[in-house]
């Protein structure tokens, strides 16, 4: 994904930093390490079921880069075949047109320069028709994978949205107790951790 991954990865590591740090200060002021404890492993499951999404989520990206590719080599395989057929075509119409001149009585070399100059310009604006049509369903691929991959990447962008929301949901509580002490911590916990991973 080059800049956009290494911004998701920046992004994780913010929540999962400010996550630990949360930790520090509830350990070292409240005391409250089976909160903590419980805390951190709803957190853990949560980073889980991210990392699950995200690989998910690549993996059909990955899968459509593919189709994409796919289909362009079609198209230019498609194009190589009908420039191939053109020039035969073009190959026997000019033998063609030579053994008719030639059958007439017709053996100058103007006739048959005639020939090959017309004919040459008939495949000339052939293979040119091609190489525009094969460039148009080019254009329409590479304008249909940029839309697919921008969902994909929004896609992936709401996933690590939800991730940090749901790891707010789960710190709520515990900031609530720096001020209040940590009787009653671990219900609300509970409350809103479950509530987190049924975002998930």
């Amino acid at each position: 994904m080059g800049g956009f991954g290494d911004f998701l990865n920046v992004a994780t590591m913010g929540v999962s930093g400010a996550a630990k740090g949360l930790g520090g200060l509830l350990m070292g002021q409240s005391g409250a390490g089976a909160q903590m404890g419980l805390f951190n492993k709803l957190s853990a499951q949560q980073q889980q079921m991210l990392n699950k999404a995200v690989g998910f989520q690549q993996l059909g990206m990955n899968g459509i880069q593919g189709g994409f590719d796919q289909a362009r080599t079609g198209v230019k395989q498609a194009s190589g075949v009908a420039k191939q057929q053109s020039r035969d075509i073009a190959t026997s119409a000019l033998g063609a047109t030579q053994n008719s001149a030639v059958g007439r009585g017709l053996m100058n070399t103007s006739t048959f320069d005639a020939a090959n100059r017309g004919i040459g310009s008939d495949l000339m604006r052939h293979l040119a028709s091609i190489d525009a049509m094969t460039s148009g369903q080019l254009g329409q691929l590479d304008t249909q994978q940029a839309g697919a991959m921008a969902a994909g990447y929004s896609q992936l962008g709401n996933l690590y949205t939800q991730f940090g929301q749901n790891q707010n949901a789960l710190a709520q509580p515990l900031m609530q107790t720096l001020g209040q002490g940590t009787p009653g911590l671990l219900g609300p916990l509970l409350q809103i951790g479950g509530m987190a991973m049924g975002m998930g």
